[in-house]
């Protein structure tokens, strides 16, 4: 899992920062029942981020703030009420972000900002919308959807920076399902372009991707697969390994849970549990530390939790994914396909040798009491989470979660960051 940001705001899987007047769009893990389009979102209950060296929070007042380092003082990235959404490149250089009243489904336009400089590129995207986590790995360019303002149809472009907008090139559009809504993402390892299609008012959702090859070059002609080709549940990217994928889905979970989908086996009844159903209702889940998964849940009460999932015997485990994986290959070269034969197999801990399918609870989170969850992303690669939680007095409260040595701490650090960078 490559340093890539991993953030989402209470029940989305797929949204941004977002101002307190404007709504993000989402075509994520909303609540059952509830539209996968909108959702209000606050930039104050938001978590803070981390992509290559940069550290990423919004402050009370709105503004995006960068530190260049944990340690490091901020400085204002971009002003409050400025933007509606960011997505910094995987190495942190740039940042798109999202300019205008992004309201409902509504486009907005798209700009470009330089994180050392401080000043946008020429790039201009207009009745654009783009996903957190949409750049190839090359930092060329990034996905996003742009729709026709006389018809409101929906398509997937990818733009190349430096480019003008009318030479973007066409990745993906179902010609004869206008109504459909997109939302694109690339991967944090860079291998795959992710698609999360939806209707308007449905919670219902399909995925397709793009086997990119090489992060370094990525081939974003390649041929759409349909990994989920029906309307009949909710499923939404989380993450992968590999080849394989990990996704949050209802199916026959109403309460939510997390499947293994092995992407050269397109049949769902193959795809095992990771986490099963729970009493509590599952909000979304996040990657962490190349070994840990970790879900974020509801009660009926309204309370949150997080919960901590990793191997209980690793060196069974890493015996069982090779096993695993030099069965599958063997499988692929006596078919002729070496298409992603050693896809999965490099250094990303348990999870880089393939799935990893024996996670068992390990510890929760800690949340001061009274306290509720509502924001969350990771660092896989530094088994880093960041937290937002919102206090019982109103207030919220941010902290960086160390996975795999159990050490929790504000962010920002007082000690460390004594007064705001300019």
């Amino acid at each position: 899992m490559h340093r890539h940001i991993r953030w989402l705001a209470l029940s989305i899987l797929i949204g941004g920062y977002v101002p307190t007047t404007v709504v993000a769009q989402s075509t994520a893990a909303n609540a059952p029942g509830r539209s996968a389009i909108t959702e209000l979102t606050p930039p104050s209950l938001l978590a803070p981020f981390k992509t290559g060296r940069q550290y990423f929070d919004v402050d009370a007042s709105g503004a995006l703030q960068v530190r260049s380092g944990e340690g490091a003082a901020p400085r204002m990235l971009l002003p409050a009420a400025s933007f509606s959404i960011v997505a910094p490149s995987p190495n942190g250089r740039y940042v798109a972000y999202g300019v205008g009243a992004a309201t409902g489904t509504g486009p907005y336009q798209v700009r470009v900002r330089d994180v050392q400089t401080g000043r946008d590129l020429p790039d201009v995207l207009h009745n654009a919308r783009i996903s957190p986590a949409p750049w190839s790995h090359d930092e060329k360019g990034f996905l996003y959807v742009r729709q026709d303002s006389a018809n409101g149809r929906e398509r997937i472009y990818y733009h190349g920076l430096g480019r003008a907008e009318s030479n973007d090139a066409l990745i993906f559009s179902q010609f004869d399902h206008p109504e459909w809504r997109y939302a694109a993402r690339v991967s944090d390892d860079g291998h795959y372009a992710v698609f999360t299609i939806s209707y308007p008012a449905d919670s219902h959702t399909r995925i397709y991707f793009i086997d990119l090859d090489d992060p370094g070059k990525p081939n974003f002609g390649a041929p759409v697969v349909k990994l989920v080709q029906s309307f009949d549940s909710r499923y939404e990217f989380v993450d992968n390994a590999g080849s394989y994928f990990f996704l949050q889905t209802d199916r026959d979970a109403p309460r939510g849970r997390i499947i293994l989908a092995n992407t050269d086996v397109i049949r769902e009844t193959r795809w095992p549990s990771l986490i099963p159903q729970a009493d509590d209702t599952l909000l979304f889940a996040r990657t962490a530390g190349d070994e840990y998964l970790v879900a974020v849940y509801r009660s009926a009460t309204g309370a949150t939790s997080a919960r901590l999932y990793g191997p209980q015997d690793p060196s069974v485990l890493r015996n069982e994914m090779r096993e695993r994986m030099d069965s599958l290959r063997k499988a692929r070269e006596k078919e002729g396909d070496n298409r992603r034969s050693d896809r999965g197999m490099g250094p990303r801990g348990l999870m880089g040798g393939g799935p990893a399918i024996r996670l068992e609870p390990r510890s929760d989170l800690p949340i001061p009491a009274g306290g509720s969850i509502i924001a969350m992303n990771s660092v896989a690669d530094d088994a880093q989470l960041f937290y937002t939680v919102k206090l019982s007095d109103g207030k919220v409260q941010s902290f960086m979660y160390d996975v795999k040595r159990s050490t929790n701490q504000p962010f920002p650090d007082p000690a460390a960051n004594p007064s705001p960078g300019k």
